[in-house]
C-alpha cells in the first residue's frame, strides 16, 4: 500500500503502443522500433510515478479523495490496467486465457471506476479488422464479478461508444438489459459529448448508485461549472482526467498494485484484498444494479489508416460518495 497526499488533476493509464512503459518488453523488442534512439524505460516510467499531479495506472488501483475546501470533497475508488489480448508485436499483451484470468482477478470487488484499454467482449469492441467482438471474455466475466459503476476503456477506435448494462439482482445472474447510447450527436457541432450518470437530465430511479437514468446530451462548449456537476470525469481512451468544474482537487491514494514489468512476466497483487472474496463486499453486490461503458477512443480510425479521423473526448457527469468529515 502507498499512501501520500499532493495535487491531483490526471490519471493515466497506458496502452499497447506506450512500449516503454512496459520494462519486460521494451527490453527484448526496443531495438526494433528504436534502433537509432534507444530510450530508457525506466526514466520514462519515472516521468509519470514522479509527478505530484498524475496517478499512474499501471495495472494498479487508487482510492481517490477530493478534498480541497472549494471542492465537492467526494471519493471513488478505480483500478486501470494498460493489458490487451495479443494481436501484433505490441506492448502489454497476454497471449491466452490463464493469462487473462491472472490479470482480471486482480480488479478489486467494490471498485467504482475501471479504466482499461481494451474493451470488454461484446461491449463496444466491433472491428472491421479484428471482427464484431474484439474484446476480451475474461475482461467482461470480471466486470460483471464486481460490477463497477463505470467502465472506460479504447483500443478498438471504430468501436467508440457507450451502453448501459442492467445487472441481474442477483449475484453471477447476468445482464438483463443493455442500451445503447448515442455519442455522435456532437460530432461536427461545437457542442461537449457529456454522459449524464447523475439522473439530473432523466428521472433518477431507484438505485443504489443514483445512476440508472443514463442518457447523452449535448451542453455548450464552455467548461462544466461546479455547480452543474458534483464531480466531472473527462476520459479519453489512454488517460482520464478527474476534475470538478474549475477546482483544483487534492488526491489521498491507496495504489493496491506496484509491479515491475521487469520482474514479472504478469502483475500478480501483492494484496490480498485484491482476490475479491471478501464476503461482505460479495453481498453488497445485489446492490450495484447498473453499469456504464463507455470506449472513448479519440483516434476515430485504426492505427496506420489514413486519413486519421479524431472523435471528441467523453466528459461523463458522475454522483460520487462524499468524503468523511473527519478525514484531512
Amino acid at each position: 500500500m502507498r499512501s501520500d497526499a499532493c495535487s491531483v488533476d490526471l490519471l493515466n493509464c497506458p496502452g499497447n503502443h506506450e512500449l516503454t512503459l512496459d520494462r519486460r518488453f521494451y527490453a527484448q523488442n526496443g531495438h526494433a522500433f528504436h534502433n537509432q534512439e534507444p530510450q530508457n524505460a525506466a526514466a520514462c516510467e519515472a516521468l509519470l510515478t514522479n509527478s505530484p499531479s498524475i496517478t499512474y495506472l499501471n495495472h494498479a488501483s487508487a482510492h481517490l479523495r477530493l478534498t480541497s475546501s472549494s471542492g465537492p470533497r467526494t471519493q471513488f475508488s478505480i483500478f486501470g490496467s494498460p493489458h490487451v489480448p495479443s494481436r501484433g508485436h505490441w506492448a502489454f499483451g497476454y497471449d491466452n486465457v490463464a493469462d487473462a484470468l491472472r490479470l482480471w482477478e486482480d480488479i478489486p470487488q467494490g471498485t467504482d471506476i475501471v479504466v482499461t484499454h481494451t474493451p470488454p467482449k461484446g461491449l463496444c469492441d466491433n472491428s472491421p479488422k479484428w471482427g464484431p467482438s474484439a474484446g476480451c471474455a475474461e475482461l467482461r466475466n470480471a466486470i460483471e464479478r464486481v460490477r463497477p459503476r463505470l467502465v472506460v476503456c479504447g483500443h478498438v477506435h471504430e468501436a467508440r461508444g457507450a451502453m448501459r448494462l442492467k445487472w441481474n439482482s442477483i449475484f453471477n445472474g447476468g445482464v438483463i438489459e443493455q442500451e445503447a447510447i448515442d455519442l455522435d450527436y456532437a460530432m461536427g457541432r461545437k457542442k461537449q459529448c457529456i454522459v449524464d450518470l447523475t439522473g439530473k437530465t432523466h428521472a433518477r430511479p431507484s438505485s443504489v448508485w443514483g445512476h440508472n437514468g443514463i442518457i447523452a446530451s449535448s451542453h455548450p462548449t464552455p467548461d462544466v461549472s461546479a455547480e452543474a456537476c458534483t464531480s466531472t470525469i473527462s476520459a479519453t481512451a489512454e488517460q482520464c482526467c478527474v476534475a470538478s468544474g474549475n477546482l483544483s482537487p487534492t488526491r489521498h491514494i491507496e495504489s493496491s498494485s506496484e509491479v515491475s514489468q521487469a520482474e514479472a512476466d504478469l502483475p500478480s497483487a501483492p494484496n490480498s484484498s485484491l482476490k475479491n472474496k471478501d464476503a461482505e463486499e460479495l453481498g453488497d453486490l445485489t446492490r450495484r444494479n447498473d453499469t456504464c461503458i463507455i470506449n472513448a477512443a479519440i483516434l476515430a480510425t485504426s492505427y496506420g489508416v489514413k486519413p486519421k479521423r479524431f472523435n471528441k473526448p467523453v466528459v461523463v457527469e458522475i454522483d460520487l460518495p462524499v468524503c468523511d468529515d473527519d478525514f484531512r
